[in-house]
């Protein structure tokens, strides 16, 4: 190997060399020169144009006069003096709101393990806790939690096993569905009753249907899931003149028992005295008008703040 080397160095001795790095080097540093030297001189051309175009003044053409713009400003809005007219609310103040005065307690946490309506009533129910096997757990305006024995397994079989309980408009009872028929609970003496189910109601069914409490003893609006019934507190029933499947949309008026129902969106609100159609108005969009009295209940979807009843 040493020998074809030394060979090669004697063959190749009289050759110039060429310098090719240094020479690459060198002209690359020339380019860099020319193209600095080009930039700089295209903008300072560029800046002494803009320079001369901005202080230059336009050149008028005949006939054309020059019309100043008025600066667009901000009519003021009339002032709504309208009563029905609420005010702007901004959803971000809610927390430094007041709070309302209410009989219920600012933390709603109902005891696991509550004293039996049965053996200690109370003065009323504001609100009831239906939870799945768990008895329906009710509280009152002094704050005191009771249960209802015997609510955990009251239905069963069907597709929601849980209790759907309905406060009366006084708040001295508490009324559900059950598979025996409505079971309604006093609220001063803890007694329980059972309204039986008229045949059309008794069953079997995919879940038991809700209540709306009739003024008095009048009795209940049962929601059933062909139409609703009217059910009296002593089991008699017949179908109701108002409503749809599942008595989506039935109000009662707590005070006189006028019905109202909206079946639909963007369907007519009726207004029914017992069973006569009295009113019949048009209102667009979901608009309703809910009338309750007393009583709340949490529902599965809101169980952490507690839906109105």
């Amino acid at each position: 190997m040493n020998d074809l080397d030394q060979l090669l160095r004697e063959a190749t001795d009289h050759v110039a060399s060429p310098d090719l790095a240094g020479r690459a080097l060198a002209e690359a540093h020339r380019r860099r020169v020319r193209r600095t030297a080009v930039g700089a001189l295209a903008a300072v051309a560029l800046l002494g144009g803009g320079v001369a175009w901005a202080v230059q003044e336009p050149t008028p053409k005949a006939g054309v006069v020059d019309t100043p713009v008025p600066t667009p400003t901000a009519t003021p809005s009339a002032a709504d003096t309208d009563p029905a007219t609420q005010p702007i609310w901004d959803p971000f103040t809610v927390v430094d709101a007041p709070r309302r005065p209410s009989t219920l307690p600012e933390q709603i946490a109902p005891p696991a393990d509550a004293p039996s309506i049965a053996e200690a009533p109370l003065p009323d129910v504001v609100l009831a806790w239906p939870e799945e096997g768990v008895d329906l757990r009710v509280l009152a305006t002094n704050g005191e939690w009771r249960s209802v024995p015997g609510t955990a397994n009251a239905i069963q079989g069907t597709f929601r096993d849980v209790v759907s309980p309905a406060i009366s408009p006084d708040g001295d009872r508490v009324a559900m569905a059950v598979d025996a028929g409505v079971l309604v609970v006093e609220a001063t003496t803890g007694e329980q009753s059972v309204v039986p189910w008229p045949p059309e109601l008794a069953g079997p069914v995919d879940s038991r249907p809700g209540l709306r409490w009739l003024p008095g003893d009048e009795g209940f609006v049962v929601l059933h899931w062909k139409r609703p019934w009217l059910v009296g507190l002593d089991g008699t029933g017949e179908p109701a003149p108002f409503g749809g499947a599942y008595g989506s949309g039935v109000m009662v008026d707590p005070d006189d028992g006028t019905i109202r129902e909206r079946t639909r969106a963007y369907g007519r609100l009726r207004m029914w005295n017992s069973a006569d159609d009295a009113s019949s108005v048009s209102l667009g969009g979901y608009g309703e008008r809910y009338v309750t009295r007393s009583g709340w209940w949490p529902t599965p979807a809101t169980r952490d703040r507690t839906a109105w009843h």
